[in-house]
């Protein structure tokens, strides 16, 4: 990660230059006129030069920003996917602990009463009222 970042400045400083130098050659200034003028050998030729180094420049420029920013994203992507996997795992580990208790637990075991909870009377395995004072079972 940190060889990324340095290539991505080098590139942004690379493209500030081209763009700046292009932009000299493109409003003649007189030095870079002179000196130039006679390599390329006239002012449409170096006009032609310097629109595109300002442009190469200004692509460099928006590259490496574009660059940073996606490493940046991706940075912070991995730290939040650090914290969900903990919580995960977490999580994970009390559903095992309450798997584990399950089984512990003497499970209920549900009867039908034979007697009425009130007055005692002897009621049929399916009602649900007593017979004799008729309040529910239930």
């Amino acid at each position: 990660m940190r060889k990324a970042s340095i290539t991505n400045s080098v590139f942004t400083v690379l493209g500030i230059f081209l763009f700046l130098f292009g932009l000299l050659m493109l409003l003649h200034q007189t030095t870079v006129v002179s000196l130039f003028s006679n390599i390329l050998g006239g002012l449409e030729a170096l006009e032609l030069c310097g629109v595109t180094l300002f442009f190469v420049g200004t692509l460099l420029i928006i590259q490496s920003t574009v660059r940073t920013i996606h490493e940046r994203i991706i940075v912070e992507q991995k730290a939040e996917n650090k914290v969900v996997i903990g919580q995960l795992l977490q999580i994970g580990e009390r559903v095992d602990r309450l798997a584990g208790m399950q089984g512990s637990v003497a499970p209920i075991v549900l009867t039908e009463p034979t007697s009425c909870r009130f007055c005692g009377a002897r009621i049929d395995s399916g009602s649900r009222f007593c017979p004799l004072c008729g309040k529910s079972q239930v």
